[in-house]
């Protein structure tokens, strides 16, 4: 009998083991058990596609700023508001570079997940597999900042001098101002100058200076080969040194200007009129600055009146210019009576005084 009573007590016992069993397994902390939640104390739901736990991933995504982050990628379908931002908030890595791209594939998303302790088999997701992210900003053209070098240039051209051509040598190309909405209503102003180096032919660096709402953003440069010309004086014939010059003796032609630092005449024949020649100039000469001078009132060789005043006894006796001379400067004259060379100082074209010594001498 005892055996028997044993026997059947095995039965039942291994029966309500097994109706406990499935029991436990059909409710929802056996579901726990099964390993569909996880522990980071994020509460997460069942992980099938169209529930509540939804990942959906966008490609073209835009960022503004320099980090990107989950929420700029892509959408969700999440009921918990703390997991929600805790998602949008997960960091992907840097941003593109203005005017560039990047690719983040799931994978690398999932492994920046899990880095914030969450758990992306949690989660289904919608979309391409592939992320391509690009920078948010507003892009100038390479051509209207060029255009805006080149007016520069032109702004910078001095009196009498003309652009004769004009192109580009380097540029830096399009300026994409990262972070700005093109979408929003904004004014960008290029202002443009050329460099300290000054404005010649050959290469001439141009800056651009990005500006909003006063506010100065960038500056760019650009490089121009500028190639220029100017109205200049030129000698019509062989002009010796010291000769006076009219009107008639240089004519005004369009020369190229290599320097324009060169220290030329203005182009008008009648600003030379009664100047003369300090040195000899050839013809079809360019006429410089230092290539002439005004005649001076008092040429040498010529009769003046030579004044001493000595010991209260006023002097004047005729006498020769050696030298030219304009008032105030001291020249060498002689006396045509004792023949005695002197220093006077040109008082006009006509009138000359003695320097003396201490003693009136």
């Amino acid at each position: 009998m005892s055996r028997r009573f044993l026997y059947l007590s095995c039965v039942f016992a291994a029966i309500a083991w097994v109706l406990a069993l499935t029991a436990f397994q059909g409710s929802a902390c056996g579901a726990e058990a099964r390993g569909l939640s996880y522990n980071t104390g994020i509460a997460a739901g069942p992980s099938q596609p169209g529930s509540e736990m939804t990942i959906e991933l966008v490609s073209p995504s835009s960022v503004v700023g320099p980090r990107v982050f989950l929420r700029d990628v892509a959408m969700f379908n999440i009921s918990d508001p703390v997991l929600l931002e805790t998602l949008g908030g997960v960091d992907i890595g840097p941003a593109p570079l203005p005017g560039k791209e990047r690719v983040l594939t799931l994978g690398q998303i999932q492994v920046r997940m899990r880095q914030r302790k969450i758990d992306p088999a949690a989660f289904a997701y919608v979309g391409p597999s592939r992320v391509v992210v690009q920078a948010v900003g507003i892009r100038v053209p390479a051509a209207q900042i060029e255009a805006a070098a080149v007016q520069a240039v032109c702004q910078a051209l001095p009196q009498g001098v003309f652009l004769d051509s004009v192109s580009v040598a380097r540029s830096e190309g399009d300026l994409v101002l990262a972070g700005l909405d093109p979408g929003a209503a904004q004014v960008i102003t290029l202002v443009a100058a050329v460099a300290d180096n000054g404005l010649s032919s050959g290469l001439v660096k141009v800056d651009t200076r990005v500006i909003l709402d006063g506010a100065e953003l960038k500056t760019t440069s650009v490089w121009l080969r500028v190639s220029v010309s100017r109205d200049v004086l030129v000698a019509v014939k062989w002009t010796p040194m010291g000769a006076s010059l009219g009107s008639d003796d240089v004519r005004v032609e369009r020369r190229p200007a290599p320097d324009l630092s060169t220290r030329v005449i203005p182009a008008s024949p009648e600003s030379v009129a009664g100047m003369r020649t300090r040195r000899a100039i050839p013809q079809g000469a360019v006429l410089l600055e230092d290539d002439i001078e005004p005649v001076p009132p008092l040429l040498g060789q010529a009769q003046v009146t030579l004044l001493a005043n000595s010991r209260g006894i006023k002097v004047s006796v005729p006498a020769v210019a050696l030298e030219d001379g304009w008032p105030g400067r001291v020249i060498r004259v002689r006396n045509t009576i004792s023949g005695l060379e002197v220093m006077a100082v040109v008082s006009d074209a006509e009138t000359v005084i003695a320097i003396l010594d201490e003693r009136g001498d």
